[in-house]
């Protein structure tokens, strides 16, 4: 099994499982490190052109994001609101209710 593995990878060293997965990954990443660390920030460098504050594919996602969060807010908004409404209606009626 270690031979077919070792062959298959094409790599030196023992042939071993580890260093067939750490030759693809460091293929992947262009020998930068080769960890999967190194691969995602190179990814990411390239999706987001080193700025990732000033680009297409991150100021879309940034907006989606924005706009959800404004979504949340108003639903929370709307919540207390009528958390607000009910319980005044209830102080209303029965004013003993309230806590001094």
């Amino acid at each position: 099994i270690t031979g077919i593995i070792g062959g298959i990878g094409g790599i030196g060293g023992d042939g071993s499982p580890l260093d067939l997965i750490t030759g693809i990954i460091g293929g992947i990443g262009g020998g930068d490190g080769g960890s999967p660390l190194d691969i995602l920030t190179g990814i990411i460098g390239g999706i987001g052109g080193g700025d990732l504050g000033n680009n297409p594919v991150t100021g879309v996602i940034q907006t989606g994001i924005d706009i959800l969060q404004g979504v949340e807010s108003l639903k929370t908004d709307l919540i207390n609101t009528g958390i607000n409404t009910v319980a005044d209606t209830i102080l209303g009626v029965f004013p003993q209710a309230e806590h001094p």
